[in-house]
């Protein structure tokens, strides 16, 4: 049993003690947050310009259902006073 610990030990020690193996392991997984940071950030904005932009396209579209509606009334009840 002592002698696995000891080796378990050794292999640990040997794998920590290489030159910049923690140093990359710590900068890939910023690398990998960063990453899904900006892309979460990425999405998010775009769903909120794909909101933004329907949101005015149905307000333009109201807004001219509603001017040629108004015309309408407006020339019907024109022609009814003739």
């Amino acid at each position: 049993m002592a002698r696995t610990t000891n080796l378990a030990d050794v292999l640990l020690r040997a794998t920590l003690s290489l030159p910049g193996t923690g140093r990359q392991l710590t900068a890939s997984y910023i690398v990998l947050v960063l990453a899904v940071v900006v892309v979460v950030v990425v999405v998010v904005v775009v769903v909120v310009v794909v909101v933004v932009v329907v949101v005015v396209v149905v307000a333009v579209v109201v807004l001219v259902v509603v001017v040629v509606a108004v015309s309408i009334s407006y020339v019907v009840a024109s022609a009814v006073a003739l």
